[in-house]
């Protein structure tokens, strides 16, 4: 009587502990996606690209993709830990029997290594970003801007201002890279010269930052 009370306990909670089960699958599938959305899946560095475009965070350097993979590859234990947790407890109502506990730490470490595999092959299979060929490419032929044709400068300005060349330059390293400008003007307020290429080519905005000895470059635009 006593045997068949037991099983009939059994049979009984097969279905909490089966939903249980399900819960936890579940869960564990939804929090391996925000990682995977937001850091975990590896993508190329890209300093001209500003962070939210589309959503989230763009590396700027191979260093900082290699970091956000390692902590995002750490933020899936969770997810791998409810994920294996469930899969015993439906394991478990489907026998009617315990969950065999001692696979917890196996089901994790598979899940785990599945994952590092995955985003180490992702890793390796990155390229270079088009922005990041194409403004070293600019760098290379930006000392040659002062001895290039009018129409080239032209073309040649705003790749250099597009690719932020001149971001945060003083001024003896613009007339090195650009050459004098036509003409300077002196605006009122923070901003301590503009300086003016020529119609088609660029105008330059320097500032002084507080407790900084040189003026730089703050703002950069067509004439």
């Amino acid at each position: 009587m006593i045997g068949g009370m037991a099983v009939t306990e059994r049979i009984r909670m097969r279905g909490p502990v089966g939903a249980l089960g399900v819960l936890l699958v579940l869960a564990g599938l939804w929090s391996l996606a925000i990682p995977l959305i937001v850091g975990v899946v590896p993508q190329s560095p890209n300093p001209y690209v500003m962070d939210g475009d589309p959503c989230c965070g763009i590396p700027d350097t191979w260093a900082e993709v290699r970091e956000g993979v390692f902590w995002g590859w750490i933020w899936l234990f969770p997810g791998a830990v409810a994920i294996t947790t469930g899969a015993l407890l439906l394991a478990a109502a489907v026998r009617g029997r315990r969950p065999r506990w001692r696979r917890l730490p196996v089901g994790v470490a598979a899940l785990m290594s599945a994952a590092a595999a995955a985003i180490a092959i992702t890793y390796l299979t990155l390229d270079e970003a088009p922005e990041v060929v194409h403004c070293r490419e600019i760098r290379e032929r930006a000392p040659g801007y002062r001895s290039a044709s009018l129409a080239e400068r032209k073309d040649l300005a705003f790749e250099i201002a597009d690719c932020r060349l001149l971001s945060h330059r003083t001024m003896p390293e613009v007339i090195a890279l650009l050459g004098p400008p036509a003409r300077i003007t002196y605006p009122p307020g923070p901003v301590t010269e503009n300086w003016h290429y020529g119609t088609g080519l660029l105008s330059i905005r320097f500032t002084q930052y507080p407790g900084t000895a040189d003026e730089v470059v703050e703002w950069v635009s067509g004439d």
